[in-house]
């Protein structure tokens, strides 16, 4: 048994562009994580907009595969060639399938790195703000019962003057 030209052509199609545009979303994840090592931000808009585009286009093309194969009556691809393609469409189209999945990995693992070295930036920036912000309130010094000086940091705003 084998798939239709026409249902077989259009599977290769799909897969050899999703192949196509994950390897240029890997490049680009690549370039963004270098612009965001030398603060580039231009750059790190510039690949922001690219990733979107290619992330509507594979979204579309996951779409276009996902009605392929419903019609097919499957909906999975691998479910579909197993039942359906010849042993030579199923030796073509497996690999890239392979490739195609470990891709999908790649990219998957590229944006956890980069999202986890935003958070980490963020909170850089957030410790320093911390930082800077304690630095402006006011500290009470005070002797305790053992002669010891205490020390206790206060918003500059809760004086004397304030009432509660």
């Amino acid at each position: 048994m084998a798939l239709p030209g026409n249902v077989y052509r259009e599977l290769l199609d799909i897969i050899n562009k999703q192949l196509s545009l994950y390897e240029e979303y890997l490049k680009i994840q690549n370039d963004e994580r270098e612009g965001l090592k030398k603060a580039n931000v231009q750059k790190i808009k510039e690949n922001t907009v690219l990733r979107s585009n290619i992330l509507e286009y594979i979204y579309v093309l996951k779409n276009k595969l996902s009605t392929l194969i419903t019609n097919e009556g499957e909906n999975k691809v691998i479910k579909l060639l197993n039942k359906k393609a010849s042993n030579e469409q199923k030796m073509i189209l497996l690999p890239k399938i392979k490739k195609l999945r470990e891709l999908i990995k790649q990219t998957q693992g590229k944006a956890r790195e980069y999202s986890e070295l935003l958070n980490f930036s963020s909170n850089l920036v957030n410790g320093s703000l911390s930082i800077l912000w304690s630095a402006t309130q006011g500290i009470f010094k005070s002797y305790g019962r053992d002669r010891n000086i205490h020390e206790s940091y206060h918003p500059s705003g809760l004086g004397k003057d304030r009432k509660l």
